[in-house]
């Protein structure tokens, strides 16, 4: 239905500058690697912090699955990745994960949970994710659907990931 694109290697950049984890050696090595193309070894870099539960590195493992790079394409390890930054409070995988559900892309289409993702991620500030609300809810929702997501959103908390896992599908 509509996707807006990223520029994937400036949005790594700067998650890589806001980063504060542990693991910074290992997701400097991914960007340097997906600068250089290097999909794979970014992907094994990046792995490592996600199942620690780092959401920047879960948000590009997401990425990796969904466009194929480094790894066979699978919407729904896509999802999971998401899902797990997105849980975390990161309004870019707020947004990833909204999309997917919009588009049933690995997921059940769920137009609330949708607009519920772009609304928490509206709410921390990206503002890419007003135009998907505006969508959903002009052409796609009823008012009451759109009620219910933001009850949901409203209701919504972050989670802290404290028995990180090794994925989704092994």
């Amino acid at each position: 239905m509509f996707i807006f694109r990223y520029q994937f290697g400036m949005l790594c950049f700067l998650m890589l500058a806001l980063s504060t984890t542990g693991g910074q050696a290992d997701m400097k090595a991914g960007h340097e690697a997906y600068a250089e193309n290097d999909y794979v070894r970014a992907f094994d870099e990046w792995l490592k912090e996600a199942k620690t539960g780092n959401p920047i590195a879960q948000n590009n493992i997401g990425y990796m699955y969904r466009k194929a790079r480094g790894v066979p394409i699978s919407w729904e390890e896509a999802a999971y990745w998401y899902k797990r930054a997105a849980e975390q409070g990161m309004p870019e995988a707020m947004t990833n994960l909204g999309k997917m559900l919009d588009e049933g892309e690995g997921v059940k289409q769920d137009f609330v949970e949708s607009y519920k993702w772009f609304l928490l991620a509206s709410r921390r500030g990206l503002e890419a994710a007003e135009g998907h609300l505006k969508i959903l809810r002009d052409e796609f929702m009823s008012a009451e659907a759109v009620a219910e997501a933001i009850k949901r959103a409203d209701n919504w908390s972050p989670k802290t990931e404290t028995n990180a896992s090794s994925g989704n599908a092994e």
